[in-house]
């Protein structure tokens, strides 16, 4: 009954791990994306904006 409790442990561990990447990489992506330096193109129009047109 021992090992239950300590197999319990070692996969939470193992979640809060995975959480703390995942949490990581997420900030890491929203970052890149809302310091990204391209210009945008104003001639661009999305597809709601197209719908709309037609």
């Amino acid at each position: 009954m021992d090992n239950i409790g300590v197999f319990v442990l070692v996969l939470r561990g193992f979640m809060a791990v995975a959480l703390l990447a995942f949490t990581a990489i997420a900030l890491i992506m929203l970052w890149k994306d809302l310091t990204n330096k391209s210009p945008q193109n104003p001639d661009k129009k999305g597809k709601v904006q197209r719908r709309e047109q037609q």
